[in-house]
């Protein structure tokens, strides 16, 4: 988006040529996926509306594949009831599987999904239709980020799981102390410390 590289070694690298663009750039990388439109970005960032609805396009611009992988991922959720992410687990989303399966719903703004609540009462609890509503968002947006999260974590959990291994056949001392989001705290003799700290770095980039 802005000309420059994600890569370290790279000569226009983010951090290194554009650090103030660096904190936009992983607001929008982050927040679209997850379901955030051009308010929400507009929030996070404090531009105006019309300047993160600018952003958004020129993100997914950037990335074209990405928007249709964001509707199929809902698509999947509405019709089938389930997102699966790329080792096979499952993220299933009872609400708006169940509004297309009794009612047809394939669009679930809100004044579409408020009329449900309007017309019944109630559905599956919710008795407000902004609830509903939310709730309906919500199922939506975890179609999206379940699947990156959830392949994430089990990545880590794969890297550590040799990690552990490997320390086992090598007779080395580190132990796994804990797992913070994409980070790996290791607890080992001092003297060990490059070797441990280079295993490390192999098991997080080579697993498979």
């Amino acid at each position: 988006m802005e000309g420059v590289s994600a890569k370290e070694e790279d000569e226009n690298f983010l951090k290194k040529k554009a650090p103030e663009e660096r904190q936009k750039i992983k607001t929008i990388a982050l927040a679209i996926p997850y379901g955030a439109g051009p308010g929400r970005i507009g929030q996070l960032l404090d531009i105006s509306y019309t300047d993160a609805k600018e952003l958004e396009q020129t993100y997914l611009g950037a990335y074209p594949k990405l928007k249709s992988w964001m509707l199929r991922s809902e698509q999947d959720m509405i019709f089938k009831g389930y997102v699966t992410n790329l080792l096979g687990r499952k993220r299933r989303a009872s609400i708006v599987h169940a509004l297309y399966k009794q009612f047809g719903i394939r669009s679930f703004d809100k004044r579409t999904v408020s009329s449900v609540v309007e017309r019944l009462g109630e559905f599956q609890g919710y008795t407000d239709g902004v609830d509903l509503y939310l709730a309906c968002r919500n199922n939506l947006n975890n179609a999206k980020n379940f699947q990156i999260q959830s392949l994430a974590a089990s990545i880590c959990n794969a890297a550590m799981l040799e990690f552990y291994t490997t320390c086992k056949k090598q007779k080395l001392k580190a132990k796994l102390l804990a797992q913070v989001h994409d980070e790996i705290i290791v607890q080992c003799p001092k003297e060990e410390a490059k070797q441990v700290a280079n295993l490390l770095k192999h098991c997080m980039e080579s697993i498979s």
